[in-house]
């Protein structure tokens, strides 16, 4: 048997409403309201976590999954830390990783769950995915690299 776990925030009508909240702080620039609700996880706890799962379902907003344009940083913090992830199909990811190389992108429901029962009952088949995922996050997507890009941008006179 596997034990499943859920993290996260959002999960409760009480946290959703404390989201909002701080949004409006945030938006405010209102300090208390803007720091009103911590992440339920620090770094290493998040790290150790994504480490030590078999695999680690990314799921995101459904307004990243309907326009396509950006990805929760679950996406690159997983691989990173040497995580196996199975993750839904939001557009910008294609662009960042390759499914099956990576990660692995679910396209519907169905697939979920069949990548996610496949890779319980043969987790050694995880290992080059999770050591790809690894280096292509080291190699494309650090701040580092997100630094360089834009010096190379503003250089180019593209800013």
């Amino acid at each position: 048997t596997h034990r499943l776990r859920i993290y996260g925030q959002d999960w409760t009508r009480s946290d959703r409403l404390l989201g909002w909240i701080q949004r409006g702080g945030q938006y405010l620039n209102f300090k208390p309201l803007a720091r009103i609700r911590k992440p339920k996880l620090d770094l290493q706890d998040e790290a150790r976590i994504y480490t030590s799962s078999i695999v680690c379902v990314n799921v995101h907003e459904e307004y990243q999954r309907k326009y396509g344009g950006d990805c929760n940083e679950r996406t690159f913090k997983i691989p990173l830390c040497g995580g196996f992830e199975v993750v839904d199909n939001v557009a910008c990811i294609k662009r960042y990783f390759e499914s099956g190389k990576d990660l692995m992108i679910a396209e519907n429901r169905y697939e979920w769950v069949d990548m996610v029962r496949y890779y319980l009952d043969h987790p050694e088949d995880r290992l080059p995915i999770i050591e790809a995922g690894r280096q292509r996050v080291l190699k494309q997507h650090t701040y580092h690299n997100r630094v360089d890009q834009i010096i190379a941008i503003v250089k180019r006179g593209g800013a």
